[in-house]
């Protein structure tokens, strides 16, 4: 019998290497290492480890002959095509006419392919069984069906006996089946990890003798451990007051009462109620008995993750008996990691994260971690290694905060992320303080109760059990509001005028560019004497080392009352701001001012004034200054019909907002005088996002614009989970977990640059030498406190040869940086290689804005485009993590924050 190949023709009983024989792995001189039948061993072992570990719950969701499943995630290994890849001297002694036929391209060398045809072969399976499909994808990534191999004579038969040998060191010969049922992204992920751990040639060296059982088993429970994963012992009994040192609250006190098993929970409450207290306390219940593995608080930015990591860990400290690491998993989290972990830390190294967890694609499996939702909103994008991600977040509370602030794009993804970890056992906590009841139900899914009042805890228990909780609110506030027409009065005067009086106030601009303009015009004009109190400005277009210079300065003077009085609280004082100040930071204002934004917007910066009970405000009453460009009359009688000249009346606000969103903010609270906070929050929230609108021609033409963008982008979030595109060959940073309509790059900031030495002063002052040899951490952590990110120009949309070279060992080809040299009088930016001007200027105190739009005369602002404001120029995916996304500089539009 013969078979054809390439047109050629080879005996089908072409003698094959008997199974014993195939290796896997080489060793460091290049000479065969590790036979295939024992690394499949030990990777089935390690599995063995792996799923001690697991809860339960997870365990009852795979089956018991798992770790047998996963040892044949190699058999594609036993293979001419795999042998003669790595093994060529071998296939030739053994096989040769094989070697003559993989010189001559007539052999299949993915190993996974051929594994998962060869199962599918053997045991009549299609291509969507979960172990074809674990087999096939355990590198991170599925070939695209129909698998195939090179022969099934007698390459298949070695194949089939090595499959019968791990039968036998697994003991499943008395009869197995297929999985059929299981979760393909909990055995694909086992069958990945397992063989990430069993693959560390530091946990199995390829040029040791094969280990006996025993000693196999016992290397792979010492590798598991070597690597971090361990069971964290949890004190037992601890109540509220034990974790946070206070009673809970009468609505936490309730929330805890309710989420006592497996479920998902929606906790609707407002600013400065005590959420997160009340997440943390009912996720230690449940790990405490032993229902979940770990925890995964997820928020919107790198900011509020770190700030929030930094509270996980304390909780951690109280209720763990041993020191307990959290992981910060984000895009930059590494830096925050060897700030905490590397050259001359305080904290004891038994309380980092191991390295081995330092790769963004396993910073998930780390028991407690803290992160973005873009790390978790991977595992449902097909991105490589997602079914990772999501075995990483089996079994564990995944707390998912800031619900609200996410766009119809996000919000697809959200639900289906949501949908996919209740059905891997998970307890799903969302958190929102400006949650509508629409976005609430997509959330829950189909079976979501209905439910009104606020604050608000619904949910549904893993049993099915709906849950609905009106809870108990806090005392009730009223916040006046104030409305300030830009066009016949001055705000900044008016914000000064509060500031000399005593109040520290918060000003809060829709864009960078405006924040930067209040700045340069208090700053520049009479109204302010000098230093007579402090102003600052906080966005996101600052340096790493000028934000945190700027964020520590104002925490110090607006954050909670000092226990020792050793940081006053000024005598007034005024912080110009972004959006970045909307949640999760701590700042307590006195007097706030605005620009008009979507009423969620609006409310989350009402969490920031009278945040915190003091003896003394300056004020009798909080209130809320509301800046139009020009004021509609109160009865709105004279707002226009026409969508193009609404930008009369909101400003810039309409290239980040939806303009229909900030129209019915706007009626909704023009005539109101005062806000009662927690009262009115849902009333508001329902007016503004109601589906019911009003037939005039302007609210039919914002409204049907805004439906067709959050549709397009629903489509594309599908589109981004689908199959049917193609998989990245790489588990890069840039994945499509958010929508921006403008792209940006990097500036790396230096004074001098020495091409020759590789020596850089750097904006900050810091000297570095740069290797293009090798890594230094320490260098690249200070390169990365002197980036900025933009709109690119023309002459930076790309990256030329020479700073790929300097910077090759600290930056990504997709993140690479154009170095510019900043003049310190002018603090113009010139790029280094070219010498031609960036067009941006950067300034310690203002940040990064573009030269031209300072020599407008009053205004930092870019010019608007030529294009209507409810057209878009630029639709793409934008990277992950950035806190850049909330803070547009104003130049296009930007999708409101709201599912429709």
């Amino acid at each position: 019998m013969v078979r054809k190949f390439n047109g050629r023709t080879i005996s089908a009983q072409a003698s094959a290497i008997p199974y014993t024989e195939c290796r896997a792995k080489t060793c460091l001189d290049g000479t065969p290492g590790t036979f295939v039948y024992d690394h499949c061993r030990y990777v089935g072992y390690v599995a063995e480890v792996l799923l001690t570990l697991l809860p339960k719950s997870i365990c009852n969701l795979l089956p018991k002959e798992t770790p047998f499943f996963v040892s044949l995630h190699d058999i594609g290994k036993v293979s001419p095509g795999f042998e003669g890849k790595y093994f060529k001297d071998l296939l030739k002694e053994k096989g040769p006419l094989w070697a003559v036929e993989f010189d001559n391209g007539g052999v299949v060398k993915d190993h996974a392919s051929i594994g998962a045809k060869a199962l599918m072969k053997m045991l009549c399976l299609d291509s969507d069984n979960p172990l074809v499909r674990a087999v096939v994808a355990h590198h991170g990534f599925a070939s695209t069906p129909p698998y195939q191999y090179t022969n099934d004579g007698a390459w298949q038969d070695e194949r089939i006996a090595l499959v019968r040998a791990l039968e036998k060191e697994f003991d499943v010969s008395n009869g197995w089946s297929p999985p059929d049922d299981v979760p393909v992204d909990l055995l694909t992920g086992i069958t990945c990890v397992a063989d990430w751990i069993a693959s560390d040639e530091d946990f199995f060296p390829p040029s040791e003798a094969p280990l006996t059982s025993k000693d196999g088993h016992l290397r792979a429970a010492s590798a598991v451990a070597r690597c971090g994963f361990n069971h964290t012992d949890f004190r037992h009994g601890l109540s509220f007051r034990d974790i946070f040192g206070f009673e809970p609250y009468p609505a936490q006190q309730a929330f805890i009462d309710t989420v006592t098993e497996p479920g998902v929970y929606v906790l609707e409450a407002p600013m400065g109620m005590g959420k997160t207290e009340s997440a943390l306390y009912a996720a230690y219940r449940l790990i405490e008995k032993g229902v979940h593995s770990g925890l995964y608080f997820a928020l919107p930015t790198r900011l509020t993750s770190d700030r929030i990591h930094t509270r996980v860990e304390e909780f951690l400290k109280e209720v763990s008996s041993t020191p307990t690491a959290v992981k910060l998993a984000h895009g930059q989290a590494w830096l925050k990691e060897f700030e905490s972990g590397a050259e001359g830390s305080d904290k004891a190294a038994g309380n980092r994260p191991p390295p081995w967890f330092n790769p963004s694609k396993r910073g998930l499996l780390f028991p407690f971690a803290v992160g973005t939702i873009d790390q978790a909103l991977l595992s449902v994008l097909n991105v490589k290694h997602s079914f990772v991600r999501s075995f990483a977040l089996a079994g564990k509370v995944v707390v998912l905060d800031e619900v609200h602030s996410y766009d119809a794009y996000t919000g697809t993804l959200l639900d289906e992320l949501v949908k996919r970890l209740r059905e891997l056992g998970c307890t799903v906590i969302i958190l929102s303080a400006t949650l509508t009841a629409a976005r609430r139900k997509a959330l829950l899914g189909e079976n979501a109760p209905d439910a009104t009042g606020y604050p608000l805890l619904t949910g549904l228990r893993a049993t099915g059990e709906a849950v609905v909780s009106v809870l108990e609110p806090p005392p009730s506030r009223e916040v006046h509001l104030r409305w300030i027409d830009a066009a016949a009065e001055s705000p900044l005067a008016v914000a000064v005028e509060k500031a000399r009086a005593g109040c520290n106030v918060l000003c809060i601009a829709n864009t960078v560019a405006t924040a930067q303009e209040w700045y340069r015009r208090i700053k520049a004009n009479e109204m302010y004497e000098g230093d007579e109190f402090p102003i600052g400005l906080l966005h996101a277009k600052f340096t790493a080392h000028d934000r945190d210079r700027i964020e520590n300065e104002w925490m110090a003077k607006l954050g909670k009352p000092s226990k020792d009085g050793n940081a006053p609280r000024p005598h007034g004082s005024i912080l110009i701001s972004t959006q970045i100040v909307e949640q999760s930071v701590d700042i307590d204002a006195d007097w706030m001012l605005s620009e008009l934004a979507p009423v969620d917007m609006l409310l989350q910066r009402l969490g920031r004034l009278w945040r915190h009970d003091r003896q003394y405000r300056p004020i009798a009453e909080p209130e809320l200054a509301v800046v139009c460009a020009k004021m509609p009359a109160e009865d709105l009688s004279d707002l226009p019909s026409d969508t193009k000249e609404l930008e009369e009346f909101f400003g810039r606000g309409v290239w980040v907002y939806a303009p229909y969103v900030l129209l019915r903010t706007l009626e909704t609270l023009r005539g109101r005088r005062s806000i009662r906070v927690p009262d009115d929050i849902r009333a508001l929230l329902e007016a503004v996002y109601a589906e019911a609108i009003s037939d005039t021609k302007l609210h039919q033409a914002l409204f049907n614009d805004m439906r067709e963008k959050a549709e397009r982008l629903r489509r594309l979030a599908i589109m981004g989970q689908s199959d049917a595109l193609p998989t990245k060959s790489d588990d890069e940073e840039s994945a499509g977990t958010r929508y921006n309509s403008r792209p940006s790059v990097s500036l790396l900031i230096a004074r001098s640059v020495d091409a020759v030495t590789g020596r850089i002063v750097l904006l900050d002052g810091e000297e570095v030498v740069i290797s293009r040899f090798e890594r230094n951490f320490k260098v690249t952590k200070a390169l990365y406190r002197n980036l900025v990110q933009v709109v690119p120009n023309d002459v930076l949309r790309t990256v030329d040869d020479k700073t790929r070279e300097i910077l090759s060992q600290h930056f990504f080809s997709s993140d690479m940086p154009r170095i510019c040299i900043w003049d310190a009088s002018s603090g113009a930016l010139c790029l280094h290689v070219t010498g031609e001007s960036s067009s941006y200027v950067y300034h310690p105190d203002y940040g990064a804005y573009r030269n031209q739009d300072a020599d407008q005369g009053d205004s930092l602002e870019p010019t608007a485009p030529e294009v209507p404001f409810f057209k878009e120029k630029i639709t793409l995916i934008t990277p992950l993590d950035s806190d850049v996304l909330a803070e547009p500089e104003g130049e296009f539009f930007f999708d409101n924050g709201k599912d429709w």
